[in-house]
């Protein structure tokens, strides 16, 4: 219950006491199991980066020039212009 209460913490969060036994459980849950994967035995196994042998596929870049009529079509799109760039509504608040 300590770990939870430094967490809230470090988080600054406000837990309710039900949070802190609910959190409390999982990752009571989560440390077992960690464990559990701590006691594998991986003697004589590779370290992988990804499950699979996938490779990324890389193209180069290339400028294309565009159509009048390609510009117009995207720009119709835009809820405001302002100088040929889209105008959105602002992420931040003020």
């Amino acid at each position: 219950m300590e770990e939870i209460k430094h967490l809230e913490e470090l988080a600054r969060i406000k837990l309710t006491a039900k949070e802190r036994e609910l959190y409390g459980e999982q990752l009571s849950s989560i440390l077992e199991y960690v464990n559990k994967l701590q006691q594998v035995d991986v003697e004589g196994v590779e370290p992988t980066g990804h499950a699979t042998e996938a490779e990324n596929v890389w193209r180069e870049d290339a400028v294309i020039e565009s159509s009048d009529e390609v510009k117009k079509r995207i720009t119709e799109n835009a809820p405001e212009l302002v100088k040929k760039l889209f105008k959105v509504k602002s992420v931040f608040e003020k």
